[in-house]
């Protein structure tokens, strides 16, 4: 049963009329007759066709919110009046906020400037550092998440915002809560999600900002995961001097995105950046130019005084966080080393693989060698080394198991180019170790390495902070987990 225009809630918010409305809630214009004023209340929505289970989740998710943005107890936190209970549901109870939406500005009047789109990303980054800093991660960012109300900027929706401590989960198993387009890797793959997720929302929404569009589009749903998974997004033509540091929040690598802390001081810096000073890049391996800030013969510093910043609510929660005035100097991400993509590298252990061996004169393939270490060091250079540690190779030849144990270093060189998500292996050979024994029919006798010449193949990789996959021709290839970030 849902409320109308009229009706008086927990005995003194009359409702006058919508003001926003998502997919499991609606918040109200109303007048608490009381204290005679304005407030915005949300709604639970709950239809008929929603079961117990998904009815006691929406329920919690409105507590829950409430608690989030209560917890964010700053001078500049917009109030959460009351938590009423109507219909046999929670209603919040708030400051009303007149303004709109981030997504209804770029909308109508089309994508922001750079350099506004770096004030509204600075309080939004200065808001979630608070928010993180007490154990509440958002979830939902998304440019309809952001009111702009004068100079302010208010971050909506905590209705999704999990808290560190907490441990009850509020989907049901396998589901994904959240807007899809503005959603981390990690969030997507229904991963256990930390700050960085927010930060990466916090890219997307800024590449909205100043594109027009998000950073990953396509007809459906499924293909909008798998650009988000695989894809680099389309460069930002519009960005100037934000281009690097969305880059950053937009990084697969959920650690080697800068925190909501860091990303404040670059995104108010941003105009101490003059736009001119850029230059056109050619990434290696990757085709395709882009912007990057030119080296610089010093360092510009930029006092701001500060200024209130928002996060929480109009539509849905409630959290303002302000700065006090101090330098900041503007730090741009370093230049990707040869490897090419610095993902890569460390020391990685096989869990599974596949390769070839010649016996008697007829190619084997195989499979095994668990276990085996994959030191990838910045230069590219890519060692594999097996001992006994590692699980032999096992093949078929005419019926009968063939077992190859591998005992030595294979070295190759890698080039990756992670916009493609394609890297070019060549294989030079073995540069140590013993001749390895082949099994045969009971028999055992030791061969020759059958990859010394130089060989060069390009492939497809997929790499995180804690697995890198090798895939060729769409097929798994080899599987690692990281055993260090130093190789």
């Amino acid at each position: 049963m849902t409320a109308q225009s009229g009706a008086l809630v927990g005995g003194r918010y009359r409702l006058n009329e919508p003001v926003g409305r998502g997919g499991m809630g609606r918040v109200w214009r109303a007048h608490d007759q009381l204290l005679d004023r304005d407030v915005a209340i949300k709604e639970v929505l709950l239809s008929p066709e929603l079961d117990q289970r998904e009815r006691e989740i929406r329920v919690t998710r409105t507590t829950r919110e409430a608690r989030a943005a209560a917890r964010l107890n700053h001078p500049s936190v917009i109030t959460i009046h009351d938590v009423v209970e109507h219909d046999g549901t929670p209603w919040i109870v708030m400051e009303y906020i007149p303004g709109r939406s981030l997504g209804e500005e770029v909308t109508r009047n089309g994508p922001l400037p750079w350099q506004r789109a770096a004030e509204i990303g600075a309080k939004i980054a200065d808001a979630l550092a608070q928010a993180h800093a007490a154990g509440i991660v958002h979830r939902d960012l998304k440019p309809d998440n952001v009111l702009l109300s004068g100079d302010r900027v208010i971050v909506t929706d905590f209705g999704i915002a999990r808290m560190a401590e907490e441990t009850n989960q509020l989907t049901s198993t396998g589901m994904v809560v959240g807007t899809a387009n503005y959603m981390a890797p990690e969030q997507l793959e229904g991963t256990p999600v930390g700050p960085a997720a927010d930060m990466w929302s916090l890219g997307a929404t800024l590449y909205a900002a100043v594109e027009g569009k998000p950073p990953f589009e396509a007809p459906t749903l499924p293909a909008v995961v798998t650009a988000i998974l695989r894809d680099e997004p389309k460069p930002s033509a519009h960005a100037g001097p934000l281009a690097p540091l969305i880059r950053r929040f937009l990084d697969k690598n959920p650690a080697r995105r800068p925190a909501a802390r860091e990303a404040f001081t670059l995104l108010r810096n941003a105009n101490a950046v003059p736009h001119d000073d850029t230059e056109t890049m050619t990434r290696r391996g990757g085709g395709t130019s882009e912007k990057r800030a030119a080296p610089r013969r010093g360092t510009r510093a930029l006092l701001l005084v500060g200024v209130p910043v928002v996060l929480v609510a109009a539509a849905i929660g409630g959290y303002l966080a302000s700065s006090g005035g101090s330098t900041h100097t503007t730090t741009l991400p370093p230049t990707p080393p040869p490897v090419g993509d610095s993902c890569l590298v460390g020391t990685w252990r096989d869990s599974s693989y596949n390769d070839s061996t010649t016996w008697d004169g007829t190619t084997v393939f195989l499979t095994g060698g668990a276990g085996n270490l994959d030191h990838i060091f910045p230069s590219g250079t890519d060692e594999d080394t097996y001992g006994s540690y590692s699980d032999p190779f096992l093949g078929t030849y005419e019926g009968s198991t063939l077992q190859v144990n591998y005992n030595g270093t294979r070295v190759s060189t890698i080039r990756a180019m992670p916009r493609t998500h394609q890297a070019t292996i060549t294989t030079s050979g073995w540069t140590s170790g013993s001749a390895p024994t082949f099994t045969y029919q009971g028999n055992v006798s030791t061969g020759t390495f059958n990859q010394d010449a130089s060989s060069t193949s390009t492939v497809t990789y997929q790499c995180s902070a804690t697995t890198l996959t090798w895939l060729s021709d769409g097929t798994v290839n080899d599987t690692e987990t990281r055993v260090s970030t130093s190789p």
